[in-house]
């Protein structure tokens, strides 16, 4: 098993919360994947996938235990693996917005010493299955209560 799929980091950090992964998972919330050096832009964070949304934190202020994005799962179209100019595995989303606009994203798994491939295809593969399985907003709200 990839070590970073399912592990949950523990940065504990200046606050006396909960530490790890847990003070950013909302109620019901599963945790399928995590990676740390994950390059957006000129970024870096630490990225979870779970059951229900992709959320950032930046590994500069991950003490703070605050997310720096999120990105519901329902609003992801799609994820495909590219390479960066320097060999690294680059995994682009597309992103559908909230004014149905569609917007890429770059996810970048830069080098740590070690082939990041296989974690990479663990995200894509990840990903894909969330996507799919994820029930729009429009039609939440469109069933009856």
């Amino acid at each position: 098993m990839n070590k970073n799929s399912y592990a949950s980091p523990d940065p504990i950090g200046k606050d006396e919360g909960t530490p790890g992964v847990e003070r950013y998972l909302h109620p019901g919330e599963n945790l399928r994947i995590y990676s740390s050096d994950i390059q957006i832009k000129k970024f870096r964070f630490e990225s979870y996938l779970t059951n229900k949304r992709l959320f950032f934190i930046d590994q500069n202020d991950r003490d703070l235990g605050i997310t720096a994005k999120e990105i519901p799962v329902e609003s992801i179209v799609s994820g495909y693996l590219e390479e960066s100019t320097l060999r690294e595995p680059v995994l682009v989303l597309t992103v559908r917005t909230s004014d149905d606009d569609t917007r890429t994203m770059k996810m970048v798994f830069v080098h740590t010493g070690e082939d990041r491939a296989r974690e990479a295809e663990d995200w894509v593969h990840l990903i894909s299955q969330a996507a799919s399985t994820a029930v729009p907003v429009s039609d939440r709200e469109r069933e009856p209560a």
